[in-house]
C-alpha cells in the first residue's frame, strides 16, 4: 500500500464485529469532514475526499487514502499537533464539532483513538478523557436568507447558499424539504433554530421549521422603510443627502 493515513480504536473490546455499521460509517464521515473543515479556511479550498482503503481486525483500524494525499497527510499533522498540545482552539469551528463526534464514539465504547500514517504509526492519541473546550458553541432561534441548492437525504434535510457563498446543510421536516424541493434555485427565508459557534458566531447548524417569503426591493424603499421606524437617525440622513444619493442607485437589496 502507497501513503495513507489512518485510525485505529483499540481497547475497551471495541472491534468490528461488535460496532453497528452505523456508528462506523459515522466515524468515517466525520473523519472526511474534519479534514475538510480545518482546509475550508483557506482561500479557493476544495473539499479534501477521503477513500477508505482498508479496515483491519486490529480492534478497529482504519486506513485512509485521498485524491489530494500531501495535502491530507498535511492537515492530519496539524490535527495531531493540536491534540498533542490541547490547543483546540486553533481549529476552525466545525473541525471541531466534527472532532467531537469522534471522541463521542471513543467515550461511548470506552477505547483510545490513535491516528497515524504511512510513515509513522501513532502521531496522536486520545481516550475517554479528552477534554474540548466548553460552550463551544449555542443555539437560539433565528432566520436564514439562502438559495436553495439542494434537498435530499436519507434524513430531510435543505441545502442552501447564503449570501456569503458559503452553503450549509440545514434538518427539516419531510412536508418542508419537499416544499423546498419545488422551488430549486429560489431565494427563501427560512425560520428556525440555529447553533451558532461560541467564537467566531457562524452558524453551524440550522433546523427550518417554517419557510417565509422573501422580498427584493430597491435601496431607496428599505431606506422609506427604515425611515418610518427610526425618524431620527433618518431625518439627520436626509440632511446628509443620503437618500438622494441613494435614490440613484439601480441597485437592489434584500428585505425580509
Amino acid at each position: 500500500m502507497n501513503e495513507f493515513l489512518s485510525i485505529r480504536f483499540t481497547g475497551g473490546g471495541v472491534a468490528p464485529d461488535n460496532t453497528r455499521c452505523k456508528e462506523l460509517a459515522s466515524v468515517i464521515a466525520a473523519t472526511e469532514s474534519l479534514l475538510s473543515a480545518m482546509w475550508a479556511d483557506h482561500d479557493d479550498a476544495d473539499p479534501v475526499f477521503l477513500s477508505l482503503v482498508s479496515l483491519e481486525h486490529q480492534s478497529i483500524g482504519l486506513k485512509f487514502a485521498a485524491f489530494q494525499m500531501a495535502l491530507a497527510l498535511a492537515l492530519w499533522q496539524d490535527l495531531a499537533v493540536v491534540i498533542n498540545t490541547g490547543r483546540f482552539d486553533k481549529m476552525p469551528a466545525k473541525a471541531r464539532v466534527h472532532l467531537a463526534e469522534i471522541s463521542s464514539f471513543v467515550k461511548r465504547r470506552g477505547c483510545t483513538a490513535i491516528l497515524g500514517s504511512s510513515q509513522t504509526e501513532s502521531l496522536a492519541s486520545f481516550d475517554s478523557s479528552l477534554a474540548l473546550p466548553q460552550n463551544l458553541s449555542f443555539k437560539g432561534d433565528s432566520s436564514l436568507v439562502g438559495e436553495v441548492i439542494g434537498v435530499g437525504g436519507i434524513s430531510p434535510k435543505v441545502k442552501l447558499k447564503l449570501g456569503t457563498g458559503r452553503s450549509i446543510s440545514c434538518e427539516t421536516s419531510e412536508v418542508i424539504a419537499k416544499e423546498l424541493g419545488h422551488r430549486l434555485y429560489e431565494t427563501v427565508h427560512c425560520f428556525g433554530t440555529a447553533t451558532w459557534d461560541n467564537e467566531t458566531l457562524e452558524v453551524l447548524k440550522f433546523q427550518i421549521r417554517e419557510v417565509g417569503e422573501f422580498k427584493r426591493v430597491k435601496v431607496s424603499r428599505a431606506f422609506e422603510d427604515l425611515a418610518s421606524s427610526i425618524p431620527s437617525t433618518m431625518n439627520r440622513w436626509q440632511s446628509l443627502g443620503i437618500l438622494g444619493i441613494m435614490e440613484n442607485f439601480d441597485h437592489e437589496i434584500s428585505l425580509s
